[in-house]
């Protein structure tokens, strides 16, 4: 197997840094956008998290399009900060509305996971999804059962 020269080990915030928890602040950012949005967040979870710190902040929300990824990386980063994360998901549908999820506790969270993954795998009319797009419509979204807040936002031009 050959060497992986060409690969960077993974940024994470060092323990010895020594934050400090921030009292609670009057204002938090929800829905931030990780460099998993492709072409649409650039940031990744060290330079969130720190940011934030800095800024006073004693939560961030992570919320990136239509998947959960970046949501692991900015958990592991918060906790090393001492903020709390909250992880959510923005749900943009095929007519362009854009929801924030926010799962409220576990089975909330499979159920989103659900949903993401039956738009990744099949598009509107049933058939096998095309790599890298999620199709979701306001029907599955209002099929899902309660336990995750939202907040709606106008389609995007």
């Amino acid at each position: 197997m050959p060497e992986n020269d060409h690969q960077h080990p993974k940024r994470t915030l060092a323990e010895e840094n020594d934050f400090q928890p921030n009292p609670r602040a009057p204002f938090v950012e929800l829905g931030l956008a990780t460099c998993f949005s492709f072409l649409r967040g650039a940031s990744d979870a060290v330079d969130l998290v720190t940011t934030a710190s800095a800024l006073g902040y004693d939560a961030i929300g992570v919320a990136d399009r239509n998947t959960l990824a970046g949501v692991v990386r900015v958990h592991a980063e918060a906790r090393t900060a001492k903020l709390r994360p909250v992880i959510g998901c923005r749900l943009v549908l095929l007519t362009g509305e854009e929801f924030l999820a926010y799962p409220r506790d576990r089975a909330a969270y499979g159920r989103l996971s659900r949903l993401l993954s039956k738009g990744k795998m099949r598009d509107a009319e049933g058939d096998w999804q095309r790599k890298g797009h999620c199709d979701l419509t306001l029907d599955d979204l209002a099929a899902q059962p309660r336990g995750c807040s939202s907040s709606s936002s106008r389609p995007m031009t």
